[in-house]
């Protein structure tokens, strides 16, 4: 360990604020939103230091009632070229200096193939086209006449979902994980309704001074590698989440049957974990000999762990969803009142879309646009499908189900739901 790095002394706060304001129904396909690799010349370092992406086990395949991590975690140096596309209270100054987290922004499920997308405005990448197809719904002629709702914009997937990456070397259930990615939630700090019970809201309490509780205060260098280092042990707890909407009138219906998740209870920093060392002594390896020998945080990647779409796939997929939202609802507002599919019988084999069959999980994503789709696909009444679908979403998912054959599942099997979705506000 030949250099001591000193740490970016930015509020967490401010820091996740500033990341946040840079950004503005098929079967879901999976897209990961960090990729470690070396790079397409495999003359990168990411690979040869990171071990792969830490995630929570699922809650349905684990049946503990609360699970412990512990996290050492190893500062992200703030090179000239990671600077870019840092938040801009991150500055030249910061240069040669430790944070603890790359904050981003991506669009969960976006689209009609329900896949996570990286926002490219939170990581200075760009304008992102997701986040202008919101801005331009909210102001469409049919968002201000109320024929197209907020709540058909957020389940399409225009929102954005808050989150840091960090690096840790990882301790799990009695085993040395090595050096993983990790992604957590950040809270928004726009929310009325903010909770801060983060993992960084949490290591924020730490680290703040206490005037008559006992205990160490977290040093604010422990992400570094000096004295200061410690390991963060996380207590995740089985809590049960239910996705609300608070309707007109003060009604609330649900959206999403009740799920389980895990739930940061707790943080707690130690010195050192038997077995597996002390902090102080964990950090980046090390690599060249001599004079080129060099920290594994100079030589690390992070804005390559980043997994950005592509930009014309991107821009495709929003063109295509903003006008399914606009289109869908002029040619129902251009329709005489009781005339469109008024018989009540399916729409004609020759307009039938072409779609592969859902599993009842992927049913239970679909917003009601989307089930619509999938009905008219299977024959269905496309009128009676949207009638269904502004009075009862789970008539409607069940009515879909009943089209193509799919067995309902009980609440308690069905796909987990995220924990804290994206505030939803407009724009």
């Amino acid at each position: 360990m030949k250099k001591q790095y000193g740490v970016a002394a930015v509020d967490t706060k401010e820091y996740a604020e500033s990341a946040a304001a840079n950004s503005g129904g098929s079967p879901a396909v999976a897209r990961p939103i960090v990729k470690i690799d070396d790079g397409p010349d495999h003359k990168g370092y990411n690979a040869k230091m990171i071990n792969g992406e830490f995630t929570l086990p699922d809650t349905k395949e684990c049946q503990d009632a609360s699970l412990e991590v512990a996290f050492r975690i190893l500062g992200i140096l703030v090179t000239k070229d990671l600077l870019g596309h840092m938040p801009g209270t991150i500055t030249g100054e910061h240069v040669g200096q430790l944070v603890p987290f790359y904050p981003f922004s991506y669009h969960k499920r976006f689209g009609a193939t329900y896949t996570d997308r990286v926002c490219p405005a939170s990581t200075r990448k760009g304008k992102c086209p997701v986040c202008n197809g919101r801005i331009e719904l909210f102001q469409s002629p049919q968002y201000k006449a109320g024929t197209l709702a907020k709540d058909d914009i957020m389940r399409a997937g225009f929102g954005t979902k808050q989150t840091a990456l960090f690096i840790a070397r990882i301790y799990f259930n009695g085993e040395d994980l090595g050096i993983r990615t990790f992604v957590t939630n950040l809270t928004n700090e726009k929310a009325a309704n903010a909770k801060h019970d983060n993992f960084f809201d949490l290591v924020k309490q730490l680290t703040t001074p206490k005037k008559l509780l006992a205990g160490e205060t977290l040093p604010t260098d422990y992400y570094s590698n000096g004295d200061g280092a410690r390991w963060l042990v996380a207590e995740y707890v089985r809590a049960t989440y239910q996705d609300d909407d608070d309707k007109s009138g003060g009604a609330k219906q649900k959206k999403r049957p009740a799920s389980p998740y895990w739930k940061l209870s707790k943080l707690t920093p130690i010195k050192e974990i038997d077995g597996v060392g002390k902090a102080c002594d964990i950090w980046w390896p090390e690599f060249g000999k001599g004079k080129d020998e060099k920290d594994g945080c100079e030589l690390a990647d992070i804005y390559e762990l980043i997994n950005h779409t592509p930009d014309a796939e991107l821009e495709a997929a929003v063109t295509e969803k903003v006008r399914m939202l606009l289109s869908s609802k002029k040619q129902r507002d251009a329709a005489p009142e009781g005339e469109a599919d008024r018989s009540g019988t399916s729409d004609p084999e020759q307009e039938r879309e072409v779609l592969p069959a859902p599993t009842w999980e992927e049913i239970l994503e679909m917003d009601a646009e989307t089930l619509v789709r999938y009905g008219k696909a299977k024959g269905g009444s496309g009128h009676d499908l949207e009638l269904t679908g502004a009075t009862n979403l789970s008539a409607l998912r069940r009515c879909v189900a009943k089209l193509w054959t799919t067995t309902p599942k009980p609440a308690s099997q069905s796909a987990q739901a995220g924990a804290a979705d994206e505030e939803h506000l407009p724009f």
